[in-house]
């Protein structure tokens, strides 16, 4: 087998065209659908496609770089931004790459290989790629559109770019590199025509009207309006987002969409409550789109937003209104007609946005059709039998190079275009679309059928390999699945998203709903369901073998926009007609997706679903299980789990571990096991569990299971007291030149750069490096960021705002502690909340003491653990209690016993003046067991301390020699508190 599959790479690597059709149909029967997208991964094109490339590439950006303009657009070739005059248009790399080449050759005719090529380096794509690519960048371009046009296919020899072209210095354009805002908008793949009024007076309103509600039927073009105001409005705020609600049936999760998009965590009880939360002091246009199947929740979830969100402006697309109060009414009415169809010329005609959309849309689809006096009449008849709806308008129009436009005005007649007569109501448009898309529809060859119906079935943007690897099958070749795809892009019943690298495929809300009653007809609707959950299920068990390949941003672009699609599967799958088996599997291999998509409280309730669903297995699956349990305690953690759930989840995944002996899934539950006894501040026992992890890592022989038990190893160590091991580990961890560690050795993981910079931030402080600390921490950051938002949380409440205690900054504090707590409620991290809102309370005490007053008790908060209550302890000797000093002094107190002791000599000397030998005792202890551990600072803390109580008892040159002894090998960090302060007593002393 594996000579055949080497052969075969060789022979896609240097044949394309039915050949390599032919080979990629074999090799799916022999692989599967997804078996064939992982292998054509690593097909390579070598030789001359090379040369092509490097004579093709475009030149270094340079500040001369000189900007190719064709009609009103500008192209910033070694930027790759294209802009219609002042406005950004977003393409993809592919569409960009393939734009560039064909203006820069302008008037030469390009080769479909040469494009091919150069578009696609160093991989294996039909032509077909390149036909659909053009003809939506042709769409983008309003190709067509009066005298415009851009891009001919030349029959056999290739394309041409045939606008006139000239080059300006960059210098003369206004810089097309601006701050970019984070938005998610989808890309409009078409130009607008004839809705610059209605754009211009929604634009106008929304100021004013937070609430404006865009009111149309079906096919009239809410969408493409709706986003042209957003862009158009871009400027006015700090986002803009884009929820498409077509993708969801329960009303219940119409909050969660938005909580998607806008990038939160949302509470699964009460999404609108963390919605309220997050966005109240946000600038924000929220574009809402298809609200009219879940319209009662979209009101509720508008009237919540709004009532507390001053800045969040809301423009919704629906059928109907919401019926909310403060809501703005738009009523979107279909495109206007030529009136009198007698003796109509061109001129006339040409002023009708009806007939300009229709030869606009014919025009892509058939090279050089032109409004003529010999075709008006016809074209005009079409634009009124469709009531002047552009999506109506679309279909028709895509069908002129198949039928020619007086074909279908005279033998398409009423029947077929016209389903009602009389007043042109909301209802008779619904009609009449819905009969021009049946008329669409019944031209359609019988494959083209079956793939329409068959991926109504995909709830967002899909891939053409998602498309092969879906629907494909006995009566549909993935080559035919191919072929359909790109003829339905041409007759407009797909749409096309080129904003990512790679074309995506996405249905209208109308297309899909026709699409799926289609399907639903048919017996064959639960199978493509099954096979759509199935598909996403291995797409995302091929995610997390390629996360130690990829960067975190690199993995989400590629598979964080499955989530419409994954969540529709996962519904399915538990349905009463649904596979729960496939629900579990699909779960397990969701769960680091999710997580990496800070869907925590969704995913955890997930899980815990899996978890009850198992139990109807046959026969059970203990992986699974284990796999879930391991996720499980990383999310009941974060979240804020109680202590007893989290180590029966422990316990419960170490068993399965035993069971299932898989030694690459055995590594987590050990790893896990040693966390959560550092989170308990059991730190003998968390060592005594890293050193079973590092003996099992080893017994495997397993270089990644070795990296985890370093890492785990490093952080246990440090807790523990150990300094001077966990630095040698983490620093050992960190210049390992492996990539990320792979997910299956723990599934919800921070970046080992970022967890072991934690502790060397930590340690360096220890030591006496203050300065060095806090510039470990400033990188720490900067990566956490790239990190995601678990990553940054740790950083926060484990290292940055600690250290901004211990250095006396608490104006640094104050800023870091803020940031915790905005992270930690956005996405429900409820652990972090709760240790941000005890920061916040030592703030309050420590503030308190400096104005010369003593904070009450009801200022403090209980920690949730023993080691977030030792690392309080730390910055505030409020949070110590008798249980810790016992700890302390019977040796299990860690890396916090030193400051934990010399509290409890501080606390002696409150309760018992006339005993200072007890006192000096406890700071003896302490600065004895600080210098075990190598920590310089808490030597210098307790130094100080007792330096104080010995020259309050006469004995200064005993107490200068103590603090002096510590103070002299402090290397960093003197204008830092406490070095100050021992500074200020060395002053005295002497």
């Amino acid at each position: 087998m594996r000579p055949y599959l080497e052969k075969a790479r060789a022979q896609l690597a240097s044949g394309r065209g039915r050949a390599a059709t032919k080979l990629k149909a074999k090799l799916a029967g022999l692989l599967g659908a997804g078996g064939l997208h992982d292998f054509l991964k690593g097909a390579h094109i070598e030789g001359s496609c090379r040369q092509r490339r490097a004579v093709m590439r475009s030149p270094p950006l340079d500040i001369h770089e000189r900007v190719l303009k064709f009609g009103p657009y500008s192209l910033f070739r070694s930027q790759k931004i294209l802009r219609e005059g002042d406005k950004t248009v977003r393409l993809g790399g592919r569409a960009m790459d393939l734009l560039i080449a064909l203006v820069e050759r302008a008037g030469d005719t390009i080769s479909r290989q040469e494009l091919l090529d150069y578009a696609w380096p160093n991989a294996v794509v039909e032509e077909i790629n390149l036909r659909v690519h053009l003809s939506a960048i042709r769409k983008m371009l309003g190709d067509g559109h009066g005298s415009a046009s851009y891009i001919v296919n030349v029959s056999g020899r290739g394309y041409k770019f045939v606008a006139a072209v000239t080059e300006i210095e960059s210098g003369s354009l206004e810089a097309p590199f601006q701050p970019q805002k984070l938005t998610a908008l989808r890309t409009s793949a078409t130009r607008i025509v004839g809705r610059e009024t209605v754009i211009g007076e929604l634009v106008a309103r929304l100021p004013g009207s937070r609430l404006v509600t865009l009111v149309g039927t079906g096919g009239v073009g809410k969408t493409t309006v709706a986003l042209a105001v957003a862009e158009t409005l871009s400027a006015a705020y700090e986002r803009l987002c884009f929820v498409d609600l077509s993708s969801i049936d329960d009303p219940d999760l119409a909050a969660s969409a938005l909580a998607t998009v806008v990038g939160i965590s949302a509470l699964t009880k009460d999404p609108v409550e963390s919605l309220r939360a997050y966005l109240h002091d946000k600038s924000m246009l929220i574009v809402l789109d298809n609200c009219e199947h879940v319209i009662a929740s979209v009101a509720q979830l508008v009237r919540g937003i709004l009532t507390v969100a001053p800045r969040i402006d809301i423009l919704a697309t629906s059928r109907e209104p919401l019926a909310t109060q403060g809501e703005s009414v738009y009523v979107l009415a279909p495109l206007p007609c030529p009136l009198d169809l007698r003796q109509l010329s061109v001129e006339t005609a040409w002023s009708s946005p009806a007939v300009q959309l229709f030869v606009e849309r014919a025009a892509n689809g058939s090279d050089g059709f032109q409004l003529t006096d010999l075709n008006v009449d016809a074209v005009a008849t079409i634009c009124r039998r469709l009531d002047g709806l552009p999506f109506a308008i679309e279909l028709v129009a895509a069908q002129v190079n198949v039928f020619g436009v007086h074909a279908i005005a005279e033998g398409f007649g009423d029947d077929l275009l016209l389903s009602t007569r009389g007043r042109r109501t909301s209802r008779s448009r619904h009609q009449s679309l819905r009969a021009t898309l049946t008329w669409s529809y019944q031209t359609l060859a019988p494959d083209e059928r079956i793939a329409l119906h068959r991926l109504s079935v995909f709830r967002g943007i899909f891939s053409f390999e998602c498309a092969a690897a879906v629907i494909s099958g006995d009566s549909l070749s993935i080559p035919r699945v191919l072929e359909a795809l790109t003829s339905l892009v041409g007759k407009s019943l797909l749409s096309t998203d080129l904003s990512g690298h790679s074309m995506g495929y996405y249905f209208l809300q109308t297309t899909r709903a026709y699409a799926w009653d289609r399907l639903a007809e048919s017996t064959e609707k639960n199978n493509f369901l099954y096979s759509h959950a199935n598909h996403y299920c291995r797409l995302l068990e091929g995610a997390l073998e390629s996360w130690e390949f990829l960067t975190r941003e690199a993995w989400l672009q590629q598979y964080g926009n499955l989530i419409n699609d994954v969540r529709a599967a996962l519904e399915w799958a538990f349905s009463p007609g649904g596979d729960v088996k496939l629900g579990v599997a699909l779960t397990v291999a969701s769960l680091p997706f999710g997580v990496q998509l800070s869907l925590i409280d969704e995913y955890k309730n997930r899980a815990a679903l899996a978890l009850k669903a198992l139990s109807r297995v046959s026969p059970p699956q203990l992986l699974w299980e284990m796999r879930i349990h391991n996720a499980l305690i990383g999310l009941l953690w974060n979240t804020g789990g109680s202590s007893e759930l989290l180590f029966q989840t422990v316990d419960r995944a170490l068993e399965l571990a035993k069971q299932t002996e898989i030694p690459r899934y055995s590594i987590d539950p050990y790893a896990n096991r040693a966390t959560i006894y550092i989170v308990q501040g059991d730190y003998i026992s968390a060592l005594a569990a890293s050193e079973e992890l590092v003996a099992l890592a080893r017994r495997l022989g397993d270089p990644s299971a070795i990296l985890v038990g370093d890492r785990v190893g490093a952080q246990v160590n440090h807790y523990a007291g150990r300094h001077r091991t966990a630095r040698s580990l983490a620093e050992r961890v960190v210049r390992h030149p492996a990539g990320a560690i792979p997910l299956v050795y723990g599934q919800i993981q921070i970046d080992r750069q970022v967890s072991m910079r934690i502790i060397l931030a930590r340690i360096l402080w220890l030591e006496g490096f203050a300065d060095d600390a806090d510039s470990m921490v400033t990188e720490t950051i900067r990566l956490a960021s790239h990190d995601g938002p678990l990553a940054m949380s740790h950083a926060l409440g484990i290292a940055a705002c600690p250290i901004a205690f211990w250095r006396g900054d608490l104006s640094s504090a104050s800023r870091l502690t803020v940031t915790l707590l905005e992270q930690s409620r956005r996405y429900t991290f409820g652990h972090w909340t709760h240790i941000g809102l005890c920061y916040e309370r030592s703030l309050e005490s420590l503030r308190c003491r400096a104005g010369g007053t003593e904070p009450g008790p009801s200022t403090l908060l209980a920690p949730a653990g023993a080691f977030d209550r030792d690392c309080l302890c730390t910055i505030n000797d409020c949070w110590v209690d008798p249980a810790m000093i016992e700890r302390a002094r019977a040796g299990r107190g860690g890396w916090a016993a030193p400051e934990v002791l010399r509290h409890a000599g501080t606390l002696h000397l409150q309760h018992d003046t006339r005993n200072p030998m007890a006192a000096e005792a406890d700071f003896r202890s302490a600065l004895c067991m600080a210098r075990e551990q190598g920590a310089l600072a808490w030597e210098l803390r307790n130094a100080t301390t007792l330096a104080r109580l010995l020259s309050e008892q006469g004995r200064r040159a005993e107490a200068l020699n103590e603090l002096l002894s510590v103070y002299e090998r402090l290397p960093q960090g003197h204008d830092t508190a406490d070095p100050t302060t021992a500074r200020l007593l060395i002053e005295q002393l002497r």
